[in-house]
């Protein structure tokens, strides 16, 4: 699923190249795409939220959350903060590009702890693969309405007091 016609048509080479019978290709938004709930085993998303505004992580995490079947899963592969001085050096033109694109939101995500982030959105972590400049996390979608709402509070609470100044 991509919005951009050029993204889908690369998508479609790479699929028709690997010989796969099994993918669709929609062109729509992400955060609103018209299918039915509750579809998908899995959703993955790359390197796309560190590009998106507040509203636009609820539309998209809100629309992930309602196409996946009760217990699917979510797969997020984004950039990483980096460790040790020299990855920090070979990362900082990414950064820099990064944070003039998108100023605020790409440092409030980019900082943020990634297990509370996607928790305010359904999503309990399960796995965390760091890369060498970026992570793939693999979280379990709960339903956050019959979910531990005290437990929500407080991821809520802890990403609030992370994210932002009293």
């Amino acid at each position: 699923l991509d919005r951009s016609k050029s993204m889908l048509l690369k998508a479609r080479q790479n699929v028709n190249s690997l010989g796969l019978n099994n993918v669709k290709l929609i062109c729509r938004d992400a955060t609103d795409t018209g299918l039915k709930s509750e579809i998908f085993d899995y959703i993955i998303i790359g390197l796309a939220l560190h590009e998106c505004n507040p509203d636009l992580w609820n539309g998209i995490l809100s629309e992930a959350h309602r196409l996946l079947k009760k217990d699917g899963h979510l797969i997020i592969l984004d950039w990483e903060r980096q460790k040790g001085i020299s990855n920090k050096i070979k990362f900082a033109p990414m950064y820099i590009t990064e944070t003039i694109c998108t100023p605020k939101y790409f440092r409030e995500y980019f900082n943020s702890d990634k297990e509370v982030f996607f928790s305010r959105f359904g999503f309990k972590a399960e796995k965390n693969i760091r890369c060498k400049y970026t992570f793939v996390m693999s979280l379990k979608k709960y339903d956050v309405s019959s979910g531990d709402k005290e437990e929500e509070n407080e991821m809520n609470d802890e990403y609030l007091s992370q994210t932002h100044i009293s």
